[in-house]
């Protein structure tokens, strides 16, 4: 199941395309990131150059690996939910049998 889960996440099993649409506030975001990341690396020396590039890389595998999880656990939560809600035998009503029910 957890196979599974991650081929969904990582778009191997296509349930659809998709990409962020510009102008929107999560494409001012990325492209202010990318132009702080930019001034950031220009503004270090090359000794510490490298250790800032490492520590994005590394920033952004954690939030990858968090998201990943994010999304299994909400897939199982989601899961759990259709379970018990097709199988609680704990109430005390029962539905009422139509004519043509046998």
């Amino acid at each position: 199941m957890r196979n599974i889960l991650e081929s969904i996440y990582y778009g191997n099993e296509a349930i659809s395309a998709r990409t962020f649409k510009p102008a929107t506030r999560y494409a001012r975001l990325m492209e202010e990131a990318s132009q702080l990341e930019d001034k950031l690396k220009d503004a270090l020396s090359d000794e510490t150059r490298p250790m800032f590039i490492r520590f994005a890389e590394v920033s952004s595998e954690i939030g990858s690996i968090s998201s990943l999880e994010d999304f299994k656990a909400g897939v199982q939560l989601g899961v759990s939910f259709i379970l018990a809600a097709l199988h609680d035998n704990s109430s005390c009503f029962q539905p009422i049998a139509q004519p043509d029910d046998k």
